[in-house]
């Protein structure tokens, strides 16, 4: 991962961070992409590794949502009419473990929870 974030309530403070992560970069025969930016958070969010972050809580980004809820009823209705196969089973493992690390309680208990009699 080339992608570094950070995170501060005052403009100042990250063009002094920019700088000096600049300064160390070029020691090191590196740069920074020309299209750095700074951008209020708490307005439109940070979409970063499959997550919309926001000050205080995080959330799935919609594409993944959206697909995880197609694949995760279609693993459903597979499972009541024949059981899960592995890739089916390491699949609904990877969804819930994503659902697991941002704020979605109502995903979960839509879409993972009918599924758990099935993982045991």
């Amino acid at each position: 991962m080339d992608d570094m974030v950070f995170f501060s309530d005052n403009k100042e403070e990250l063009r002094q961070l920019l700088t000096e992560i600049d300064i160390e970069l070029k020691k090191l025969k590196l740069t920074i992409k020309p299209n750095w930016q700074i951008f209020p958070t708490y307005v439109r969010g940070l979409d970063f590794l499959g997550y919309v972050m926001f000050r205080d809580y995080t959330l799935l980004r919609k594409k993944v949502k959206k697909r995880a809820g197609k694949r995760l009823r279609s693993h459903l209705r597979s499972a009541q009419k024949k059981g899960l196969n592995l890739h089916q089973f390491g699949s609904i493992c990877s969804y819930k473990g994503w659902m697991e690390h941002c704020n979605s309680y109502r995903l979960r208990r839509k879409y993972v929870l009918p599924l758990l009699p099935y993982l045991i």
